[in-house]
């Protein structure tokens, strides 16, 4: 039996929370809740993906940011703005309110996200993590959140080939 560190088991449950969190708040309620602040269905579109637009954007920045200047930072930076910005929801009176915490939001899934895998990959190597190799271009698609990913994947797999083996 292998022995599994406190931090994965922290770790873990902090991701669990978070991404679960996000995820009840965008499918189904985000959409809904822009519909009652006055947004039309290609405003509520924006509302729901610029979240992951802002992701998808900026990953591999904090990606690299974290391989520079630690994980610990960025982790608290992440889980300080997922804490914080489900506050600021209840004070929406108007779409594009609505549109600009969506974007904040973005941005803590981009911190969040790349950070606690590198954390993860880092604990599995024995520390050795952080050359950069979370934020390469060349299987960034390969990490992202499942909803993320699913439109840029599966174009890459089957109009671009395999992907380092991985394929359709």
């Amino acid at each position: 039996r292998l022995p599994v560190s406190q931090d994965l088991w922290r770790i873990t449950g902090a991701d669990l929370i978070v991404r679960t969190a996000y995820q009840v708040g965008k499918t189904p309620l985000m959409p809904l809740f822009a519909a009652s602040v006055g947004a039309g269905e290609l405003l509520i579109g924006a509302i729901v993906s610029v979240s992951t637009m802002t992701g998808l954007v900026l990953k591999p920045l904090f990606g690299l940011l974290s391989d520079r200047w630690g994980r610990k930072l960025w982790l608290l930076i992440g889980l300080t703005l997922f804490s914080t910005i489900p506050f600021f929801y209840g004070l929406v009176e108007t779409p594009q309110q609505l549109l600009m915490i969506r974007v904040v939001h973005g941005l803590a899934t981009a911190v969040f996200g790349p950070v606690s895998l590198a954390y993860v990959a880092e604990m599995a190597v024995g520390g050795r993590a952080g050359d950069g190799t979370l934020a390469d271009g060349e299987n960034h698609w390969l990490r992202l959140d499942p909803n993320e990913a699913e439109v840029p994947r599966d174009y890459a797999l089957q109009h671009l080939g395999h992907l380092k083996g991985e394929g359709a």
